[in-house]
């Protein structure tokens, strides 16, 4: 009887230790998937905890816990792990934020719908070609020395700067509904050109980085 009682007891303590893990389990899950989302006036949306304002200045946990710090003015609105919104950007021409606020959350979407779907893989593969062939062609034919092959790429980068992108094709890939606002397409190829030239430098970068690898290891 005694041992009878004493395996009762012992399967309660496990029960109760279950239970106890497996809500410390769920509230974990919970305290993970409950982030507010900081949406900038660049159209990045930043996961972030412990969001304070002070001096002017958001500072905030990212996803890893490091505290960021992020300016005021550079915070549209924020959206806590409930979806309320709370919006931070005021329309002040002297500052030269000439938008109302219901034109800039058209650009803004404009921007997160392009951040989203809009890859511009070619810029990253013609970079690459670029800052590898630069330092190819250098190091066989010797001509400048690779102090000079950076030349190249960043010509390369500068010209996809300058370059305008095509709107009636960009627009032709949208939902109607989008293409039909202007303030939406605008803020939409502004995102697809900065993303352009970030992935033109990263290809450049990763060219030229594997060039001067191949050159160091066939010169040793």
């Amino acid at each position: 009887m005694l041992y009878l009682y004493s395996s009762i007891l012992n399967i309660s303590r496990f029960m109760n230790k279950l239970l106890v893990s497996a809500y410390l389990f769920f509230v974990g899950i919970v305290g993970i998937q409950a982030q507010d989302t900081i949406v900038s006036t660049d159209g990045e949306l930043i996961n972030a905890r412990e969001i304070r304002l002070q001096d002017g200045e958001f500072f905030y946990k990212n996803v890893k816990g490091a505290e960021k710090i992020i300016d005021s003015e550079d915070v549209f609105s924020i959206i806590d792990s409930t979806g309320k919104k709370t919006v931070y950007y005021k329309q002040d021409t002297t500052k030269g934020f000439y938008e109302t606020e219901e034109d800039m959350q058209l650009l803004i979407d404009g921007m997160v719908y392009a951040n989203k779907h809009y890859k511009a893989p070619n810029r990253t593969y013609v970079g690459g070609a670029v800052g590898f062939g630069a330092i190819t062609v250098i190091s066989l034919t010797g001509i400048g020395g690779l102090f000079f092959s950076p030349v190249i790429p960043v010509a390369y980068c500068a010209g996809v700067v300058v370059s305008k992108p095509n709107v009636e094709k960009l627009k032709a890939g949208l939902p109607q509904s989008l293409a039909a606002s202007d303030k939406f397409v605008t803020g939409y190829i502004a995102a697809v050109k900065h993303k352009r030239v970030k992935n033109a430098i990263f290809g450049s970068i990763g060219g030229l980085g594997v060039g001067a690898l191949l050159f160091t290891l066939l010169n040793l």
